[in-house]
């Protein structure tokens, strides 16, 4: 189902990124680059600490159902939560 935004409406999502999910995506993908890994080394970058990979967060995309919204493909059922139980 392809349900995009409207104009003036929004669609938000939370989620707290572990440790373990960068660790995880790092050995998956083998970017073990010292941005992604190294805390020690990102703390004296004008970050302060590391930053987790751009693809993660754009994983993320589709896995809250954000796709359908936005116009583009997934093959996961669509949720809206305008009409989920509170």
């Amino acid at each position: 189902m392809n349900v995009p935004l409207s104009l003036n409406e929004s669609a938000t999502f939370t989620k707290t990124i572990s440790e373990s999910d960068v660790y995880l995506f790092a050995g998956i993908t083998g970017d073990q680059a010292r941005n992604h890994v190294d805390e020690e080394y990102m703390k004296k970058s004008a970050f302060g600490r590391r930053i987790v990979h751009g693809a993660l967060l754009v994983g993320y995309v589709d896995s809250f159902h954000l796709a359908p919204r936005l116009g583009l493909a997934s093959e996961h059922a669509f949720h809206d939560s305008r009409h989920a139980k509170q």
